[in-house]
């Protein structure tokens, strides 16, 4: 090596380049999509490593020096294709050499070594070159093909010119086989001027791979961060659309309940009297309690209005101290029928006496919605049997509280935009659901989530602060069967 021509001498200043290249992209670029910087420096590292390997021929074994030198760099393309592969899938695992990259670089290292081995001597050279051409040719054509499939998915200009310049590639490296071919210039360091043109015009597109990846990275991210500015846009607007649609429904909703309302507190008058007057018998008393039940969803309906206006309208509710168990008792006494006839096992594990800071028909409306939810969600889970899991626990300061189904669980695609508004999976659905609960409960110091429930279903998890007055007291759960749905 005492006296490097110019094509070893690319290969030692190439092979330093990549490993530092790897090292400092590593450390140095932290963004969202770190999987593929950490594929693609994994790759340049692998890479560099294999030429530094190939550089040292006469002073190391040909087996170590060749054969695997040119195996580790055929899993080097794979790795890094493997970091643009990774812009167009989502996938969590982390970037590690895989058991595939170890069967590539045994089959490779053997096929290669059994074409030195086995083949005439006279085409022996040429087969090799071709052999190892063939398959840069082959990793680049894949390597284009994924870049173009970025382009189409996230429009990037760059990710095609990046396409553009993984063909030149795969040309650059068949020339190597129509050189090994036509004028027998296999040999990697041999002085032909066709050969060191080759390899200048190889090396040189390295550096510029090695310097459009970033960029490539950068642009991506930066395309992100304007998709989830035009997403926050779309949620505005669909919030300001929604305080309108609220407000023009609950001017509508507010005449015929107050008129309701009143017609009703005629009736109850009506039939107080005659009790008064001794002239009411069991179907009158039963008829002042169906009246009696009118007026409270009567007033509920208009209390919850109120709320949906205060809420649209940014308005602070007014917080009070609610009894947490004794709320999800009231909640699950209104839906008693409803658990009856889906014949729904429930299970409560609730903490007594644990008092939290929001207006109870809030968290009740809260409480409706995601048990509701469940319930229609283990309708569409038939062939089992429905559970539904409602518990509550101290959390320090904080009250959990938990709503879990065995139902089929929310899907992977719409996870991350569960609690949007005017976002749902059900044809009848609104989309206000989910939000409205996750707009109260943070509207209160809370905080509400999803995750996968051990039962095998959907887990909603409330967080809210819990008022200084209350005490816990021990835990009591109990399982209630569907026959008797109230506890």
């Amino acid at each position: 090596m005492s006296n490097l021509t110019l094509v070893p001498s690319l290969f030692l200043f190439f092979g330093i380049i990549s490993i530092i290249y790897a090292a400092a992209l590593h450390y140095s670029l932290k963004i969202k999509d770190q999987q593929a910087v950490d594929h693609w420096s994994l790759g340049s590292l692998i890479w560099g490593c294999a030429i530094l390997l190939t550089l040292f021929r006469q002073e190391l074994p040909l087996l170590l020096s060749y054969f695997i030198a040119n195996g580790i760099a055929a899993v080097a393309y794979v790795v890094l294709n493997r970091a643009l592969k990774s812009l167009i899938t989502v996938s969590a695992r982390p970037a590690r050499l895989e058991v595939s990259d170890a069967l590539i670089f045994l089959v490779y290292t053997i096929s290669l070594y059994a074409l030195d081995r086995w083949m005439p001597s006279e085409f022996k050279d040429v087969a090799k070159t071709s052999f190892v051409s063939a398959w840069v040719v082959l990793m680049s054509c894949v390597g284009a093909k994924y870049c173009l499939q970025i382009h189409e998915q996230l429009g990037m200009k760059l990710a095609r010119n990046f396409a553009y310049l993984y063909i030149t590639v795969a040309l650059l490296w068949l020339g190597r086989i129509l050189a090994a071919l036509g004028v027998q210039v296999t040999y990697a360091f041999d002085t032909a001027l066709i050969n060191t043109l080759i390899w200048v015009a190889i090396f040189i597109t390295g550096i510029v791979k090695y310097m459009v990846f970033p960029l490539l990275l950068l642009q991506k991210t930066e395309n992100d961060k304007q998709e989830q500015l035009r997403k926050s846009l779309v949620r505005a607007n669909k919030t300001v659309t929604s305080s309108a649609l609220s407000a023009s429904i609950a001017h509508e909703l507010n005449q015929p309940l107050a008129a309701m309302r009143i017609n009703s507190q005629v009736l109850l008058k009506a039939l107080e009297a005659q009790q008064k007057n001794a002239q009411a018998g069991g179907a009158s008393l039963e008829m002042t309690s169906i009246v009696r039940d009118i007026l409270q969803d009567n007033e509920r309906a208009s209390q919850i209005i109120v709320t949906l206006r205060s809420i649209f309208r940014q308005t602070p509710g007014a917080t009070e101290a609610v009894d947490s168990a004794l709320l999800i008792r009231k909640t699950l006494q209104l839906l008693g029928k409803e658990i009856e006839r889906r014949q729904v096992q429930l299970e409560l594990q609730l903490i007594d006496g644990v008092y939290i800071q929001i207006p109870e028909d809030e968290l009740h409306q809260v409480l409706m919605n995601l048990i509701f939810n469940s319930l229609e969600a283990l309708g569409e889970h038939p062939g089992k049997q429905p559970r539904l899991l409602i518990q509550s626990a101290r959390r320090g300061a904080q009250l959990e509280i938990t709503v879990a189904d065995n139902g089929p669980g929310v899907a992977a695609e719409i996870k991350d935009m569960l609690f949007e508004i005017l976002s749902s999976n059900k044809t009848s659905g609104m989309g206000l659901g989910l939000w409205l609960c996750k707009f109260i409960v943070e509207r209160h110091g809370g905080t509400i989530t999803y995750q996968s429930s051990a039962l095998g279903g959907a887990n909603f998890s409330i967080l809210l602060p819990c008022h200084t007055s209350g005490s816990p007291s021990l835990a009591s759960g109990h399982s209630i069967r569907p026959d008797h749905p109230i506890g």
